[in-house]
């Protein structure tokens, strides 16, 4: 049985938008437009991409499905922190820092989340009300002072309920193909845009990372709570509001999305590199630069995702399975 176009369709749109995301996240303090947009894109976008994984998970248990995921997730993650500080060694300013292999370089926490999510799935959909006591840890976690980044625990547990979420729903074949999905998906993401635009300047870009405390985002638990509990509610609208706009058909990028995890591990790297030397200070204009970072953003995408790019960096992001890549895969 061949691929489905419209998983692929979402991973590459999914894709363009977390690298503009990334590339406008330098000049996020600079205008109050830039925010909104920033704001916009991260109120669904790292929720979508994670439903979207497990949508495409399916459940392995036991020793069988942990050496997959480590063969599959850790050893490109260890790869990748090694050339991410070696990357920084050469090329930033401020120097490389201290290496850590259990303190994920930015987009690196993914990976290891994944393995988490993947290791914690089959526990989860074989225990009643799994989804709901997924959702309490996520909002119980920030209630944890320290727990931030090392082993990406806390982002494990913020973003496991769309994992798992996304996974029930690939069950149930639930992915709103009809038309009226599609109108309500167009009218929720046009007010996730009315919010970020009026309200968009004054919300701490920290809440979108999962990665801090509710003490340190300077909020009590209680409020902490209801404000995560209403960023799971605007995460999962803007979540079925774009896969119901995600065409369901074969695109021109349609087989760029099948490569989408080279474009998401490799991005940083130029993003890093224009920002540590002073390529956004080229552009005087924050709005000018947030416009012209969309078809960038969008070109790099298709660059990163390419078949060119995958046969040469395979052995680092699909280790043992590089010697199977076609030179015509895309």
């Amino acid at each position: 049985m061949g691929r489905d176009p419209f998983y692929d369709n979402a991973k590459f749109l999914l894709m363009a938008l977390v690298i503009n995301g990334h590339a406008v996240e330098p000049l996020v303090g600079s205008h109050a437009t830039v925010k909104s947009v920033y704001t916009f894109i991260y109120l669904f976008h790292m929720p979508c991409f994670v439903v979207l994984a497990g949508l495409l998970t399916k459940v392995r248990p036991g020793w069988a499905g942990l050496a997959n995921s480590t063969r599959r997730l850790l050893v490109p993650y260890v790869a990748f922190q090694i050339l991410s500080w070696l990357f920084r060694w050469a090329f930033s300013p401020g120097g490389a820092g201290s290496f850590s292999l259990f303190t994920p370089d930015w987009v690196l926490w993914f990976l290891v989340s994944l393995f988490w999510w993947r290791a914690l799935l089959p526990l989860f959909v074989a225990v009643p009300f799994g989804l709901p006591l997924a959702v309490g840890l996520g909002l119980a976690v920030g209630v944890v002072d320290g727990i931030g980044s090392p082993l990406s625990l806390s982002r494990t547990f913020v973003f496991f309920p769309y994992f798992l979420a996304g996974h029930l729903a690939g069950q149930r074949r639930c992915v709103c193909p009809t038309p009226y999905w599609r109108v309500a998906g167009g009218v929720g993401l046009l007010v996730l845009a009315a919010v970020a635009c009026f309200w968009g300047e004054g919300i701490d870009v920290r809440w979108f990372y999962g990665r801090t405390s509710y003490a340190e985002l300077g909020i009590s638990p209680g409020s902490g709570v209801l404000a995560r509990g209403g960023l799971y509610l605007v995460g999962v609208c803007g979540t079925v509001g774009f896969l119901a706009l995600v065409s369901r058909k074969a695109t021109p990028f349609t087989a760029l999305g099948a490569n989408s995890l080279y474009a998401f591990l490799l991005h940083g790297f130029v993003i890093r590199f224009a920002d540590w030397h002073g390529w956004y200070g080229l552009v005087l204009s924050p709005v000018i630069w947030m416009v012209l970072l969309l078809p960038l953003s969008i070109a790099l995408t298709v660059a990163l995702s390419s078949s060119r790019v995958r046969r040469n960096t395979a052995p680092l992001v699909e280790p043992g399975q590089f010697r199977s890549v076609p030179r015509h895969a895309s």
